[in-house]
């Protein structure tokens, strides 16, 4: 059984939520999808999906959860290496702030994505959490993400309020949500 905190959890299932308004019938790739919950949700409007994570029992853990919807499981360090394919949508959510070269990253996921594809990103507010190697502020962030792709969707995120009250032991409140394009 997995145990997840719904104060702490409720915020990432919002990002997928928000992500399926752009996945239907199209080949996705969950970048850092640790065991495949938001690629549950994903799988029913997804072509395919690849979930794609750099811990080995994540992975193993998301095939238990990912039937609905034809996918691919990798083991990948986004640090040194990239999975070979094309996708349509490159999802990747709280995973920027993780990786030492984010740069390195995004342009694998500008080679890896179909003519006319989307990242869908989320970046958490200057927030300090185990294995953060960066922190982002509102205007570094867009920064960021700009220098590689086009953003025609940003959002925040308000953690805060969820269920009504503030929301406790949280690195930060807000998280940036954005869709960005080639």
């Amino acid at each position: 059984m997995i145990k997840r905190n719904p104060l702490h959890f409720t915020p990432h299932l919002e990002r997928y939520v928000f992500a399926s308004n752009y996945v239907w019938r199209k080949d996705v790739m969950d970048a850092g999808s640790k065991d495949g919950y938001g690629s549950h949700i994903i799988s029913y409007f997804a072509r395919s999906i690849t979930l794609v994570d750099s811990r080995k029992d994540f992975i193993v853990k998301s095939r238990y959860f990912n039937f609905f919807c034809p996918t691919e499981n990798i083991i990948c360090d986004f640090e040194k290496s990239f999975p070979q394919g094309q996708w349509d949508v490159i999802i990747a959510f709280e995973i920027i702030e993780h990786l030492e070269n984010p740069d390195f990253f995004l342009e694998n996921v500008k080679k890896h994505l179909s003519p006319g594809g989307i990242l869908i990103f989320s970046i958490p507010h200057e927030a300090v959490a185990d294995g953060h190697k960066h922190l982002y502020n509102e205007g570094q962030a867009k920064k960021l993400i700009e220098s590689h792709f086009k953003i025609f969707e940003w959002y925040k995120q308000d953690k805060s309020v969820i269920a009504g009250r503030p929301m406790l032991q949280v690195p930060t409140p807000l998280t940036y949500v954005g869709v960005a394009t080639l």
